[in-house]
């Protein structure tokens, strides 16, 4: 069975829209999560766009004890009460595409591999862009800094000690993957190259603040509990995408915000060209520059 873990706060309106596009899939068998982080708007089960689904048996709807403090503390909460032998994950926000579950079931199945992720498409303003649709397996260094982890696009097998990191309160995703590889003993990521999630890009309400700042926290977190496992290069190009997000939202001035873009190009090269013209247009406040 495959636990999908699915964190909610104050998103009346997009829960619906979430809990059926797990409901629509088909050829596996799995139980929802749905934890209840809302602050605002009250309960999930007093949402009366819900009542007819919270009939079904395989959704389960957990209480948060206390307020939660991100999603991090959400996810854990699910994953705490999760009772099958596979995990899942889909923010509120998102969908899951028809096939998602049964598609990644299969590849981990064939393949032996404890964790695989899937291509996604991204929704922002009437704009969207496929990622992550070419490329069957990533391996060693590109584990690090080649691929994406949206949360919606990671499943696994079940592994007790297996949780988010609660201080990481941007990129928290990315440092459960690499904590998992590890932990498992394989830098390889099988991947769906089919559209499998929809991801919803938007400025609503959310169990995280966007806290760039802190973002830098989580990228010395990671290599400092890893770097032995990657190249110097790697580790490099971790690093300058890391000082990059802490200056989209600091106070630096501009010299030494076009010094991290600089590094970053130098880095990565031209397939930086997506991540530093986003990072300019949050840096200017020109948000409709943002490319998907």
């Amino acid at each position: 069975m495959i636990s999908i873990i699915l964190p909610t706060c104050d998103r009346p309106e997009m829960l619906p829209r979430a809990l059926a596009s797990v409901l629509a899939q088909t050829g596996v068998d799995f139980e929802i999560v749905v934890v209840d982080g809302n602050r605002e708007t009250g309960p999930v089960a007093h949402n009366p766009a819900l009542e007819k689904m919270l009939k079904d048996p395989r959704i389960h709807v957990v209480l948060a004890p206390h307020r939660l403090a991100n999603a991090s503390e959400a996810r854990n909460a699910g994953l705490a009460e999760a009772r099958g032998g596979w995990i899942s994950y889909l923010d509120d926000d998102d969908v899951y595409l028809p096939g998602k579950l049964a598609s990644q079931l299969a590849l981990a199945q064939s393949s032996g591999a404890p964790l695989v992720i899937g291509g996604y498409r991204v929704q922002l303003r009437g704009r969207s862009r496929m990622r992550q649709c070419n490329i069957a397996c990533y391996s060693g260094d590109d584990c690090l800094v080649g691929v994406d982890y949206p949360t919606s696009v990671i499943f696994h097998r079940v592994d007790p000690s297996a949780r988010f990191e609660p201080r990481a309160l941007v990129g928290q995703d990315h440092l459960f993957v690499i904590d998992y590889l590890i932990r498992s003993g394989s830098l390889s990521v099988p991947c769906v190259t089919a559209c499998g999630v929809v991801l919803h890009a938007h400025d609503g309400p959310r169990l995280n603040v966007d806290n760039r700042t802190r973002a830098w926290w989580t990228f010395r977190h990671c290599l400092k509990k890893h770097r032995q496992h990657f190249s110097r290069e790697a580790r490099r190009t971790y690093m300058a995408v890391g000082l990059l997000v802490r200056a989209q939202r600091s106070n630096v001035s501009w010299g030494e915000y076009l010094r991290c873009l600089q590094r970053v190009a130098a880095t990565q090269g031209w397939r930086s060209w997506r991540l530093i013209i986003n990072a300019l247009a949050r840096r200017a406040g020109l948000r409709r520059w943002v490319v998907t």
